[in-house]
């Protein structure tokens, strides 16, 4: 222990013995051992204050650091967008790519699309060829076909549906730089919404103008439901006469009877609850249909009218939820055995057994889209070669030590030289105050001012052509006179180039302008378009918020030719008031008998046309436009241009494409 101890003090009093007589200017002849070691001393104390007021003036100073990752993986880009949100660019490799390549669709129909119920065997089951027998109140009558019109809507459904997946799919999505995943899913959340509503209203008007064109058309059901013909006795001629059904809530409630009846002639929405009946019977012309017959059971839900499709979308599927429900009318109609009534326990299913089968296939007969966007799939097809980020630093040690060690060289020379003058002009002065006042003014008396200043400059020149830095490296002291010069002069011409060098960099300066206007960004871009950064406050916005569209109609589609009612009025020759005939017999080709089908059929046309054209403007207006950065008014005069173009081609492709269907069906 007390070795150690006696170790510890011989190490201390040697760095204290090193520290003390420590001489950096021994081989200054000009200078006694005292002035050069204070000369070593001052040397060390402003070479430590130099480079301590270096450090900490390169420290306090922000650097922006530019970082680039090459080929990054996706949780690297991750990683990145999460710490340097702002501050990230990462320019995608394949700039367009359709939406199908990172979207994956699943859609979930209603039940009953997938059931035995829409099978040809259950549907064949329910016909035979005493069908047409039964009363149009009979479920018997209309079961078959509504089965028919149920598996068509399925059908009609899932083409719609997969149709607008389709053509989602190909729609080409621009992306010049990678979005983060924040921004990724706020877009495509966005996106899939408005495809879901915008599909919907499409829908809707689709299936409301073609139900406008059907019912305008007024066909027969074979059924004899809406209308049926009587011979005219001894003429050979024959009259049509509308179906004329009772007003009637509930079969098993007669206290719910009406006198008010609805005629297929004025609507074909004409509905009653369906049921079983034990006999049949004929139709009394001009008559409302009764049900005098004996109730065998009521089909809960069920409703028979006019036409099928139109009762089939008033009902509900609550009777085919409940097997022993299902069983009776396989019991009374003679219908397939095997099929099995649907799962009322169905947890996923968003309808109601009480909901219609209007309400169901208004919705598209759809429990879910299952719209599923994969983030990774989007950035492996973009797939950037690199992504570069930069932020500001503080105390970036590297920096510090690369400028204290550029300095260090220069300033260790510097401080060498002066440290020494300064230690000899003190020793200088002092040593000149000693001296007595008299002796002064002998020497300086005798001697002229020209001879002071020549001695002054013999001196000096004597000082530069002598001016040795390397007497110790040197023994030959011409040779350190000559090495000294040269470090001198590359010295001086270093600092010339770095001088130079320093002028000709352009160096970045970063300038905030705070809530610049419209006219401060043109400018800006024009002068720094390249380098110029501006951070939208906001990353999407609906094209609402700066685009309005007003679109003009034919006048037609407003006159009072298809809107007054007094005109249409006298199509009907209700305004007669008997004094002529208020069903005239008119030539078939004559415009009179024909004239208010002709402007129905405009009515429908024109508002079909206002509804086509609201439900793209809608969806247009409604989408959102993300930008990161805002863009010049040239690049947005272009934009808007492009989407002008693209809105006009979709409405009318919208229209052409439900006129093909509505021929089609006709």
């Amino acid at each position: 222990m007390t070795t150690e101890v006696s170790t510890g003090i011989q190490y201390r009093h040697l760095f204290i013995h090193f520290i003390r007589n420590w001489n950096l200017y021994n081989d200054d002849d000009e200078l006694n051992l005292s002035a050069q070691l204070l000369s070593t001393r001052v040397f060390i104390v402003t070479l430590s204050l130099a480079l301590f007021m270096i450090l900490s003036f390169t420290a306090a100073i922000p650097q922006s650091r530019a970082i680039t990752v090459d080929s990054p993986s996706v949780s690297d880009f991750e990683n990145i967008t999460n710490r340097y949100p702002n501050a990230f660019t990462c320019r995608c490799s394949q700039m367009s790519f359709p939406y199908k390549q990172f979207f994956s669709f699943n859609p979930q129909f209603h039940q009953v699309c997938s059931s035995d119920l829409i099978s040809e065997e259950w549907i064949s089951s329910l016909f035979n060829v005493t069908t047409s027998n039964y009363y149009p109140l009979d479920f018997r009558l209309m079961a078959s076909a509504q089965f028919q019109v149920l598996s068509a809507l399925c059908r009609i459904v899932r083409n719609i549906v997969s149709d607008a997946v389709n053509e989602f799919s190909a729609t080409i999505f621009v992306s010049p730089r990678a979005l983060s995943r924040t921004i990724f899913d706020t877009y495509t959340d966005t996106l899939v919404d408005q495809f879901n509503k915008t599909t919907l209203e499409n829908f809707r008007t689709l299936n409301g103008f073609i139900s406008s064109i059907i019912d305008e058309s007024r066909f027969i059901s074979a059924l004899r439901t809406n209308f049926y013909t009587r011979s005219v006795p001894d003429s050979g001629n024959y009259t049509t006469f509308s179906g004329i059904y009772p007003q009637k809530v509930n079969l098993t409630q007669s206290s719910f009877m009406s006198n008010k009846t609805c005629r297929c002639d004025q609507t074909s929405n004409c509905i009653y609850p369906a049921g079983i009946y034990n006999q049949s019977k004929a139709i009394i012309p001009n008559e409302a249909f009764s049900n005098d017959a004996s109730l065998l059971f009521a089909v809960p839900g069920v409703q028979v009218g006019c036409v099928p499709q139109n009762a089939l979308l008033q009902s509900t599927l609550e009777c085919f939820y409940n097997q022993s429900c299902l069983d009776i009318v396989i019991t009374l109609t003679g219908a397939l055995r095997t099929v099995s009534a649907l799962n009322i326990s169905n947890s996923i299913s968003r309808f109601h057994p009480t909901t219609t089968i209007g309400d169901i296939f208004d919705n598209l007969m759809l429990e879910s889209w299952q719209i599923f966007p994969d983030f990774a799939a989007y950035f492996n097809i973009c797939a950037p070669a690199a992504c570069s980020y930069s932020y500001i630093q503080r105390f970036f040690f590297i920096y510090m030590i690369t400028v204290a060690a550029s300095l260090f060289g220069g300033l260790s020379v510097a401080l060498h030289i002066g440290c020494s003058l300064l230690v000899k002009f003190i020793s200088k002065i002092s040593y000149q105050q000693t001296r007595t006042l008299t002796a002064d003014e002998e020497r300086e008396s005798s001697r002229s001012y020209r001879d002071r200043v020549w001695n002054m400059v013999r001196i000096a020149y004597e000082k530069v052509t002598t001016f040795n830095l390397f007497k110790t490296a040197l023994t030959d002291v011409e040779q350190g006179i000559y090495s000294t010069r040269v470090y001198i002069l590359f010295l001086m011409v270093g600092v010339y180039v770095l001088t130079i060098y320093s002028t000709k960099v352009i160096g970045s300066k970063q300038v905030i302008v705070q809530n610049p206007s419209i006219n401060q960004f043109e400018e800006l871009n024009k002068m720094y378009s390249s380098i110029l950064s501006c951070p939208c406050s906001r990353l999407s916005m609906p094209r609402s918020t700066f685009m309005h569209y007003e679109v003009q109609f034919h006048p037609f589609c407003t006159s009072r030719f298809i809107r007054d009612e007094l005109w249409l009025q006298y199509w009907t020759m209700e305004f007669l008031n008997g004094t002529i005939d208020p069903t005239p017999s008119f030539y078939w080709a004559d415009f009179r008998k024909n004239g208010l089908t002709f402007l129905n059929y405009i009515r429908i046309l024109c508002e079909f046309s206002t509804a086509t054209v609201s439900n793209v403007l809608n969806a247009f207006e409604a989408e959102n436009y993300f930008s990161s950065q805002p863009i010049t008014k040239l690049e947005f005069n272009q934009l808007t241009h492009n989407w002008t173009d693209s809105f006009i081609v979709q409405v009318k492709k919208g229209i052409k494409d439900c006129l093909t269907i509505c021929f089609s069906i006709h």
